[in-house]
């Protein structure tokens, strides 16, 4: 979201949940607008080296939800379908 001021640009952009390796990449857009910022507010220190262990640590498999076998299944033949048409890359 961004709001405009005379020649000045503030962007709300929110929190993001890191619950996958994969999206702890943000896109091109997001990392030029944070380059931009005057301020950046986080909610942790990154230069904390016990927040930094903490966030390398692997979830212990109790806090890992795991899907039904049915919908993991659908999800998977899904998936397969989406990638069989290009919608979906491969990696």
């Amino acid at each position: 979201m961004a709001l405009y001021q005379e020649d000045r640009a503030g962007y709300l952009y929110g929190t993001l949940h890191m619950g996958q390796v994969e999206w702890i990449a943000v896109g091109r857009t997001v990392l030029q607008a944070l380059r931009e910022s005057e301020i950046l507010a986080l909610e942790l220190d990154p230069t904390d080296p016990a927040i930094v262990q903490a966030v390398q640590e692997p979830l212990p498999a109790a806090a890992t939800p795991q899907l039904p076998a049915a919908l993991w299944e659908r999800l998977r033949v899904q998936a397969a379908a989406l990638a069989c048409r290009g919608t979906v890359s491969r990696g």
